[in-house]
């Protein structure tokens, strides 16, 4: 570390603290020559830039993904006012932006889906383990016969 004035220290001071206001990202070096003290802005080629530890940079990915939400958010009421205002202009419909989704109703959209079986019987009738048990699958179970016996493995 060098040995700083009372007057260079302070100078030190103030230029972080500017530097920090601004949340500026240049780095700054300093060295002495001659009993002077000089500031190198961008660190130039001349000057070794100590790497940072990982935890500086998680710090500083942290610090800029948090920038990047507080953008995001302030920029997007005015983003979906335009879009709003673009789509009222044009009366483009919800087919015309998204042509390959098909909305489909609460109850259609269950009745097309088929449940795997999970259990056959010899002449290969199948139930899903859902809903009422079949006539064969009752009718074995009150014979006594074990309804495990008739799952597919």
């Amino acid at each position: 570390m060098l040995a700083l004035t009372t007057c260079q220290t302070i100078f030190v001071w103030w230029v972080k603290r500017v530097f920090a206001a601004k949340k500026a990202s240049t780095h700054f070096v300093w060295w002495r020559r001659s009993s002077r003290l000089h500031l190198l802005l961008d660190a130039p080629a001349r000057c070794v830039r100590v790497p940072l530890k990982l935890p500086d940079i998680l710090a500083q990915k942290a610090a800029l993904e948090a920038e990047v939400e507080k953008v995001r958010l302030e920029e997007l009421e005015q983003v979906v006012a335009e879009l709003r205002q673009t789509i009222e202009t044009y009366k483009i419909t919800p087919e015309q932006l998204f042509p390959n989704v098909v909305v489909a109703t609460r109850y259609a959209a269950r009745r097309g889906i088929r449940r795997p079986p999970k259990y056959r019987n010899s002449e290969g009738q199948t139930w899903g383990g859902a809903g009422p048990r079949p006539k064969w699958l009752r009718e074995a179970v009150a014979r006594g016969e074990s309804i495990e016996q008739y799952a597919i493995k």
